[in-house]
């Protein structure tokens, strides 16, 4: 699917769910974390992820509990609207084009004063 189009439905959505059983489908849900709407995910799915339970997404582990968070980001509008704001404040701290740019100059960094202090001591 194309990137813009699925970014528009995850928009329209108003919740994004992430009813996987495996670590292979985060992208999708730090899309949705960075346009800032409230994501609901099983365990699996964070795994490897900075996301708290509670608060950056809700996490459920059964279909029952599954239903039963997105009927309350549904209906509590404070909820909802917390954890997308928590959320799109993870994705820019520590997802965004930003921060990975941020890291890897933090790398090249080191990598250059590692090699400028063994230029010099031999």
């Amino acid at each position: 699917m194309d990137l813009v189009i699925s970014m528009n439905i995850i928009r329209r959505a108003g919740v994004f769910i992430a009813p996987w059983r495996s670590a292979e489908m985060q992208i999708p849900l730090v899309q949705a974390m960075g346009l800032g709407i409230p994501v609901i995910a099983t365990p699996e799915v964070c795994v490897g992820l900075s996301v708290l339970p509670g608060k950056h997404l809700l996490v459920a582990e059964t279909p029952t509990s599954l239903a039963e968070a997105v009927i309350a980001v549904q209906k509590d509008r404070a909820l909802a609207e917390r954890l997308a704001e928590e959320a799109r404040r993870l994705f820019e701290e520590r997802y965004s084009l930003s921060a990975a740019l941020a890291s890897f100059t933090t790398i090249y960094e080191h990598a250059m004063r590692r090699e400028v202090r063994c230029a010099l001591c031999s």
